[in-house]
């Protein structure tokens, strides 16, 4: 080729793609992921926005070129990461620093368009939209790290909207969003996210109490619980989950093992603040948390034996033996 033609010839292929780009339809979609390979951006501005559907429409069209950035960097760093080849891996490394780039300014870009599209809403905007705009905003929110942000939206919809068809991934959102406030934040994220966290699984229970969703979201309330040592309410919520759930084994096998050690830990406490005694009278609420231990662990065990032998399952089994 000519020197320089490669580059004409992309240039033109980025101006035809971009022209497909423009029209919504059922090559829009692939236009923009071919324009985001093609290392191109479609020009997206929030200089000029009039109305709601117009603002709506550019800020999904930044979401989704966000999304094609997002997917073009996992198809990338797999092959980063085996490449031998030197210079190979410097175009790698570009297309990656380039795509993460256009992530990150049209993460903002669609923040900022959506956040219009509410203000600019009319009284006769209809809620299905509202609501659309949100769960945008929700999902947004969590891939940019603002979890409380993200909690907070996804939730709303979650609880005030259950017959919004993303309802379920709301809830999905906002429990992900609380877990990341409760591992990383403070203590008083931790007790805002458990606090909120346990509404939202009573909600999800009775709204939708066979959903996996729901049988997941109990599962999170469950261990956080257990780490809080409030094993009265983890036990509560484990009678909440429907026996043919795929997360009672699981739920039963946890706290099971949480009421065991919490028997071992009560023993262990009564021989060391009574030294010399050879034998101790029996203390009901210790004994309690081991019948209770055995009962859950042998129900677990026989609902998830027929599974992968997981280290939940292994633990389960070790100390159902020392139980017996």
């Amino acid at each position: 080729n000519p020197s320089g033609q490669p580059e004409r010839q992309l240039g033109q292929a980025r101006e035809l793609v971009s022209f497909v780009t423009r029209f919504p339809g059922p090559l829009q979609r692939e236009a923009r992921q071919l324009l985001s390979q093609l290392g191109g951006v479609t020009k997206v501005t929030t200089s000029v926005v009039h109305s709601f559907e117009e603002a709506q429409q550019l800020g999904q069209q930044a979401l989704e070129e966000m999304q094609s950035a997002s997917t073009l960097i996992q198809l990338a760093a797999p092959k980063l990461a085996s490449t031998k080849d030197t210079e190979r891996k410097a175009e790698l490394e570009q297309e990656i620093a380039n795509a993460t780039a256009t992530r990150d300014r049209n993460r903002q870009l669609a923040l900022s368009l959506l956040h219009q599209a509410l203000g600019l809403a009319k009284p006769n905007t209809s809620t299905d939209d509202l609501n659309a705009i949100r769960y945008y905003l929700a999902f947004l929110y969590y891939t940019s790290g603002d979890f409380y942000q993200a909690a907070v939206l996804a939730d709303f919809l979650a609880v005030k909207y259950p017959a919004y068809p993303a309802a379920k991934h709301c809830a999905m959102i906002a429990r992900a969003a609380y877990i990341n406030l409760y591992t990383n934040g403070g203590e008083s994220d931790q007790r805002f996210a458990a606090a909120r966290l346990e509404r939202l699984v009573s909600r999800l229970l009775k709204t939708w109490p066979d959903a996996p969703e729901a049988g997941e979201a109990v599962m999170t309330l469950i261990n956080i619980m257990i780490q809080q040592g409030q094993l009265d309410a983890a036990q509560a919520y484990l009678s909440q989950i429907p026996d043919d759930s795929v997360f009672r084994g699981q739920a039963e096998l946890r706290t099971g093992q949480a009421l065991w050690s919490a028997y071992l830990r009560g023993t262990r406490a009564r021989l060391a603040a009574s030294p010399g005694e050879d034998q101790l009278s029996a203390d009901p609420k210790i004994e309690s948390l081991r019948d209770n231990a055995r009962q859950l662990l042998d129900r677990g065990i026989q609902r998830t034996r027929q599974e992968e032998a997981t280290p939940d399952l292994l633990r389960a089994t070790l100390s159902l033996a020392q139980i017996l």
